[in-house]
């Protein structure tokens, strides 16, 4: 079946067809050309007033009979700019658009659907009639939701075209005109799924929607659902709401501040809040303040919440103690009798966390020791009692006495031991675990978030950098940046905030790999096409860097280590050294930081910082929009044992990588017979405070390192003892743990796979036979951030070396682990333990179901036998909850084998805990 199409100009009649009507317009433009000799790309054809766009797919949508088209003709200018927007890399209208407006080229309708289609933010700069036109709204927002802020007030107010937008970005409804969120016309359905669409990707847009809408009981629930802290957005009504607000509790327990009415004064809401946020004790009611019940929740969450409680609570022994375990400073808020240091069970508790707290004890617990006024000062009495139960007494024995000098030295000398012991103790580090996923895509890590490090309790994840470089398939390539675009081998900016979208949505913070020293060395085109080279890059020019006095061509070579300016105003392996004191590139700098925090990442790794001066960090961060968002974490890596420029010097201003830490665990572990040796670790002196350091067992540098002094001894290819180093870092309390994820590797240079880690049916390329390494996700490492959650700030208690090579400890009274370097042997031991009486699994080999148990009898006893070259780990938050069984008569007795924790060989195979199982 054919259709005639007759086709006019300006000046009348140009032609008429013959065409099928499952002609596309393209065939159509073809034989416009052929019958006129007007080419294709000058062609823009309209019917009934409405432009064509090219990729109609038939004639059939416009509808049956014969069509009357016209044809506007434009000019090569105008064709060269269609074609080029068209074909061009994303976000680049911009510039192209700019470039062709200055050689006088106007545009037409398709132009600038072209041009939004490529960079929909360029919907922004448009003359106002092009934001007001729906077809080009519409485009924009197929692209990104958000485009949505930059229409024209109708546009937003075009319920189809919002909810288009919100599909695409829930955020998009804040964009919304108010004509959508205070309708009541028979279109209140429409709004009502946008919104519900809206919040159902993110809990907080509830804040965007109509009052109606804020006390619709079905949308307030599906925004709780999401994000607790939807409930501030909710009606006063809603608030009062019992399961509303209890579901609100349960995700973010400050919430509850927000309920009214039952809901607010429950208990049972109270103890829920409280568990998760102790702190919260401090707002509630004065009647469930004298709760016992609630304030044991409280406590137990936070120690220093004790001081909210009632009176007659912060005398009760109970609370107080539970307090203390919590955070021993929680004794100054005792009630006096209990803080007078008459209680030996709670002293004991507070001395064990920090030696500080011996002000408190009293003097009926100092004459425990027997101490006369004859033996006060003999040091042989001294030394014979610092080594039983009561030696914390003298601490406070000695405060109150005013002994000679020569006692008192000896007295320090001989009490050191166990005060540094005490401080090494002391819990300095975070909770939290990052992973460095080095060299995956963005779309890679926005799933492994999702699928992976979301539900094992992941604080963060540090990504490659995300800057244009140059190109080159060797893993540096990505530290040589020739503008601060964010289009990189991981993807473009579109997918890079998605990525961090997405991370953020599965509670993963994205820490961006930031390399701000310098800029690309010699000549070249970046992977975006953009030309660098001779101390100038498309963003710098050759006076932002540093150089020789009078020669901007050239500059000094970084050599001398012992010379400051030499390592922070000279070239560091030849790249072109940034003039960070400048005002221009300190701008250009924050500016970049300033979109990463827009976009939403919560932390930058300071590439090279030691290369840096710390006043210059200090006025780019100034610089920085909500600087104070971000974590920076510092490389101040040691290049020689005479080194000027220290981690020492940057504490006070970011966090840094503690490159003294790595070489000590090493040696406990890598080596055999120097495995409890590692009781001191985090107390050397050449460590930052933990507090400050970031750990790690190796990183992209040190498992590539050619240098034995700063070259990692344990990596992946380690196996065992890997995995082994892992798990001690993890449960050890010193710093903040960054695991490493590699690819597999055989020479220096080499780069990343070229294949994405994640298939599209769902499997994973990581393993011993894959290109990828993915050690974040052998069982033994990835079970211990749960480990180490549950550990919280607690102290190491309990740490018993029976052997050089054989150690257990335990993380306050809620988690231990135990640890057999041995090359073969299995260690078979009975510990004694903190934990309470019950069934546990052993996360060192799965948290799943099925998990091998191990039983804490009623004595507190575990019997259990850790592998060779392996660990076994227990905590209170992975309890086995299957009822005993009748014949389990004496627990004490039972023996577990647990499975050997080593890293994944073969096929992954991932069980319902998301812990390996197979191999």
């Amino acid at each position: 079946m054919s259709v005639s199409i007759t086709v006019s100009g300006l000046a009348g009649e140009l032609c008429t067809l013959r065409a099928g009507k499952d002609w596309t317009l393209r065939q159509v433009k073809d034989s416009i050309e052929e019958a006129t000799t007007i080419p294709r790309a000058c062609q823009q054809l309209l019917w009934k007033r409405q432009v064509l766009a090219d990729d109609l797919q038939c004639l059939r949508c416009l509808g049956s009979g014969n069509l009357d088209l016209s044809l506007l003709q434009r000019s090569p200018a105008q064709a060269q700019l269609l074609h080029s927007l068209q074909h061009a890399r994303q976000h680049r209208a911009g510039l192209l658009l700019y470039a062709a407006a200055e050689k006088g080229v106007t545009f037409d309708k398709e132009i600038i659907l072209a041009a939004v289609q490529n960079d929909p933010d360029i919907l922004d700069d448009l003359e106002p009639g092009w934001k007001a036109d729906r077809d080009v709204v519409a485009m924009s927002i197929q692209q990104t939701g958000s485009a949505l802020q930059h229409a024209a007030a109708e546009m937003r107010g075009d319920r189809e075209l919002v909810l288009k937008a919100v599909r695409q970005d829930g955020d998009a409804l804040q964009y919304a005109s108010d004509v959508i969120n205070q309708t009541t016309t028979p279109s209140e359905a429409l709004e009502r799924g946008i919104v519900m669409k809206a919040v159902g990707m993110d809990g907080l847009l509830l804040k965007f929607a109509s009052q109606r809408l804020q006390a619709d009981p079905e949308v307030v629930a599906q925004a709780i659902q999401q994000s607790g802290d939807a409930l501030q957005y909710a009606s006063l009504a809603l608030r009062s709401d019992p399961t509303l607000v209890a579901t609100a509790v349960k995700q973010c327990p400050h919430v509850y501040l927000l309920a009214t009415g039952a809901a607010g004064a429950g208990k049972d809401l109270a103890v829920e809040a409280l568990r998760g946020n102790g702190e919260l004790l401090q707002h509630i009611s004065g009647p469930l303040r004298s709760s016992k019940e609630v304030v044991l929740a409280a406590v137990s969450s936070k120690g220093a919440a004790l001081q909210h409680a009632s009176r007659h609570l912060r005398a009760d022994r109970e609370v107080v103690l539970t307090s203390v375990r919590s955070d021993c400073r929680a004794l100054e808020y005792a009630a006096a009798e209990l803080k007078a240091g008459s209680d030996r069970e709670i002293m004991m508790e507070a001395v064990a966390q920090d030696g500080g707290m011996l002000m408190y004890a009293s003097g009926t617990l100092r004459n425990l020791t027997g101490a006369s006024s004859s033996d006060t000062f003999c040091p042989s009495v001294v030394s014979r009692r610092i080594s039983g139960t009561e030696s914390f007494c003298f601490c406070a024995l000695a405060s109150t006495l005013e002994p000679s000098r020569s006692f008192m030295k000896f007295l320090i000398l001989l009490l050191w031991p166990l005060l540094a012991s005490g401080l090494r103790r002391k819990p300095q580090g975070r909770s939290g675990v990052f992973v460095h996923l080095f060299e995956w895509s963005w779309p890679d890590v926005a799933r492994e978030c999702e699928d992976w490090l979301g539900p094992k309790g992941f604080s963060a994840v540090q990504v490659s950098p995300p800057t244009e470089h140059i190109q080159g398939h060797e893993w540096w390539t990505r530290y040589q940046p020739v503008t601060y675009n964010l289009t990189s081998r991981s993807g473009d900016e579109k997918e890079f905030a998605s990525m961090v979208k997405r991370c953020r949505k599965a509670n993963v913070q994205v820490y961006v790999d930031a390399v701000l020293n310098h800029c690309a060395a010699n000549k070249g085109t970046s992977i975006s096409g953009n030309i660098y080279g001779g101390r100038k890059t498309p963003i710098f020019s050759p006076e932002d860097f540093h150089h020789i006095p009078g020669d901007t061509s050239g500059n000094c070579g970084v050599s001398n280590f012992a010379d400051i300016h030499n390592v922070q105003f000279c070239d560091l392996q030849g790249l072109p050294d940034l003039c960070t004191e400048c005002e221009g590139v300190q701008s250009k700098i924050a500016a970049y930081l300033s979109q990463l925090v827009e976009l939403g990442v919560a932390g930058v790794r300071l590439d090279a910082a030691k290369h840096i001066p710390k006043a210059d960090l200090a006025k780019i961060f100034d610089k920085v929009k909500d600087g104070n968002k971000l974590l920076k974490y510092a490389e101040v890596s040691k290049a020689t044992t005479t080194d000027v420029v220290t981690e020492e010097l940057y504490v006070d201003l970011v966090d840094v990588i503690e490159f003294n830490y790595y070489p000590q665990l090493d040696q406990g572990i890598a080596e055999s017979g120097r495995m409890s040796n590692l009781e001191s670790l985090g107390g050397a002196p050449d460590l930052v405070p933990g507090s400050s350091a970031v750990v790690f067992v190796d990183n992209h540098d040190t498992q590539r390192s050619k240098d034995s002094s700063n070259a990692a001894k344990l990596t992946y290819k380690s196996g065992r003892l890997y995995q082994l180093a892992s798990a001690f870092m993890l449960a050890h309390p010193y710093g903040y743990p960054q695991i490493m994820s590699s690819f597999h590797f055989s020479d220096y240079d080499q780069g990343p796979p070229s294949v994405s880690v994640h298939k599209e049916d769902g499997d994973l390329r990581c393993g011993e036979f894959q290109p990828w390494v993915c050690e974040h996700r052998w069982a033994g490492i990835a079970n211990m951030v749960a480990w180490r959650h549950t550990a919280g700030d607690s102290p190491i208690t309990h740490f018993t070396a029976l052997s050089e090579d054989t150690v257990s400890f335990c993380r306050g009274s809620v988690a231990c682990i135990a640890f057999n370097r041995q090359e073969s042997d299995e260690w078979v031991v009975s510990l004694d333990l903190p934990l309470d009486p019950g069934d546990y699994c052993d996360v060192a080999s799965s948290d799943g179901v099925g998990c091998p148990v191990i039983k804490v009898d009623s004595e507190k006893t575990a019997k259990i036998t850790v592998p060779a070259q392996g660990f076994v780990a227990i905590h209170a938050g992975a309890r086995k909850k299957s009822p005993p069984k009748d014949d389990d008569s004496d627990v004490s007795e039972v023996q577990l084998r647990a499975r050997p924790a080593h890293p994944p060989k073969g096929v992954f195979s991932i069980s319902a805990g998301g812990a390996y199982q197979e191999w």
